[in-house]
């Protein structure tokens, strides 16, 4: 911010002699005050949006910039990509943006390698368009530069995967609802939230995630999944939370969600066909950490199944399953800590809620 004060004054001094003696002697009446004050009142009366470019030469495109040192491009009205390469290759007082912008643009098919010039980027926010392609260099002035990518709602089908590993600070990629039809093998030291949502790929390979050692977050949910292979989570160290809901899932296999930290997890496979859960199918976790099952077709809570995970203080949620409730249960209905971890919308298959269930019936007929 200091250099924001000294640039912004030095800009005054430069400007001509009457404004010069007023706002000096604005400075020299509120030097003892609030700088912050002072810089507010120069930049208000400056006719320039410095640091951004004149507004006529990047038309359509809109230049902001913020008390948080924060200088915005937003692009959303560009009407062609040779009208994007155009604004973009012209020559930018200042050239490290923090956010690009390009929302609900339905000229952008392909983004292509040299189109933005020599600006820099932290945020890439490009979201429903129809951008199908992300070329091969095109987001490479930002190497070093760039901590999230928003490319949601598009229809990318191409996207630079290998160049991952050269995003030194990436942190946040987001790829939902697009057409990826093959799951990527993404290599990243940096990457902690991934979400790939509603993708087509169906496939999960086991090594999908092992090169992206820093994942705490991944979003999987609805891509078609049908099988979950047993370690495909394990080599993540850091990993928080897997979304798998809405899925093709009909069991979960033995080793299929395996955590190795001790922070608090989440796991969702909500609105899938599981009707099969195996022994050690969920390992790893702690107290406070949380399971969603929800809507499936799980009939039967078998004991050495769920009664480890239960001992380790994990939450279920088990709601929309056709669960009996006869003497297998009881574990759960006789022990109180347990059925505490049993999510409140939990029932029977004939709609009776577990925490309803009388134990007394358990006791005396199991």
């Amino acid at each position: 911010m200091a250099l924001y004060h000294t640039f912004l004054c030095n800009l005054l001094l430069g400007s001509c002699c009457v404004g010069a003696v007023h706002t000096t002697g604005v400075i020299n009446r509120e030097a003892a005050g609030d700088l912050d004050t002072v810089v507010s009142k120069i930049a208000h009366n400056y006719p320039r949006k410095l640091p951004c470019p004149e507004d006529a030469e990047i038309l359509p495109c809109v230049c902001t910039f913020d008390e948080n040192m924060h200088m915005d491009l937003n692009c959303s009205s560009v009407e062609s990509e040779d009208q994007l390469a155009t604004i973009l290759g012209s020559s930018f007082p200042f050239r490290n943006f923090h956010k690009l912008i390009i929302e609900g643009n339905d000229n952008l098919v392909v983004l292509r390698a040299g189109v933005l010039g020599s600006t820099t980027y932290e945020v890439f926010h490009i979201i429903d368009g129809v951008l199908e392609e992300v070329e091969s260099g095109a987001l490479s002035g930002s190497y070093s530069t760039a901590t999230e990518m928003m490319f949601y709602n598009n229809s990318i089908n191409s996207f630079p995967w290998q160049e991952m590993l050269l995003f030194e600070n990436l942190h946040t990629l987001h790829l939902q609802e697009n057409n990826i039809t093959r799951c990527p093998k993404v290599k990243s030291k940096s990457l902690k939230k991934l979400d790939l949502a509603r993708n087509p790929f169906i496939y999960l390979p086991v090594t999908a995630f092992s090169d992206t050692p820093t994942l705490q977050e991944v979003y999987l949910d609805g891509i078609g999944l049908q099988e979950l292979s047993a370690g495909t989570f394990f080599t993540l160290s850091e990993l928080l939370m897997v979304n798998m809901s809405t899925n093709q899932l009909t069991e979960v296999h033995e080793g299929a969600v395996q955590f190795n930290n001790s922070g608090r997890h989440q796991v969702y496979l909500d609105y899938n066909n599981i009707s099969l859960v195996a022994v050690n199918a969920f390992s790893g976790f702690n107290s406070s950490d949380e399971i969603f099952l929800n809507n499936n077709q799980l009939t039967l809570l078998e004991e050495e199944v769920w009664q480890p995970v239960l001992q380790q203080g994990v939450t279920l949620y088990l709601g929309g399953n056709p669960l009996q409730c006869g003497c297998e249960i009881a574990f759960i209905i006789l022990n109180s800590t347990f059925l505490g971890l049993i999510d409140n919308s939990t029932s029977c298959s004939d709609g009776e809620l577990l925490v309803n269930l009388d134990p007394a019936i358990y006791e005396q007929f199991c």
